[in-house]
């Protein structure tokens, strides 16, 4: 009968740290999600020329270190970028994302894959996990265009 008692206490026990764990997971992929749609708004801005919008998802800590005038300048370039790269409705798909140090904030680092019906390319992000808003955007490469 003991031993019996002792398998139950087990079992329940294993059960009780499953559950703990798929709490945990589900927390960080509520994060996660939060952090995708952050960033691929941030692009569907930019490709519609919505600068006043995606300003608002960078984080204060940027704003704060950067020249009003340049900031504003770099938002704009980017736009353009995209616009003339990919039009102004790009497919964006989430790629990958990783938690990681930048600036020395807790930060997860994303990727994404943008992309019209000739041409595709790769941006990634750094969001500063406690603020979710975005440290750092940049495209990986030059957009290239697709085979046919």
């Amino acid at each position: 009968m003991r031993k019996q008692i002792n398998k139950y206490k087990t079992y329940l026990f294993a059960f009780g740290i499953l559950i703990l764990l798929s709490c945990n997971q589900s927390s960080k992929s509520r994060q996660q999600n939060l952090n995708e749609v952050i960033a691929k708004d941030f692009l569907i801005n930019l490709s519609q020329s919505e600068f006043d919008s995606a300003l608002v998802q960078m984080d204060p800590y940027l704003i704060e270190r950067a020249d009003k005038s340049k900031l504003d300048i770099s938002i704009q370039k980017l736009s353009e970028k995209i616009i003339s790269d990919f039009g102004n409705s790009p497919k964006i798909s989430f790629i990958s994302s990783e938690k990681t140090i930048h600036e020395g904030f807790e930060a997860s680092f994303l990727i994404y894959k943008i992309e019209s019906k000739q041409r595709f390319g790769y941006y990634f992000f750094y969001l500063n996990d406690q603020t979710t808003k975005i440290l750092l955007v940049s495209e990986f490469a030059m957009a290239k265009e697709k085979r046919w």
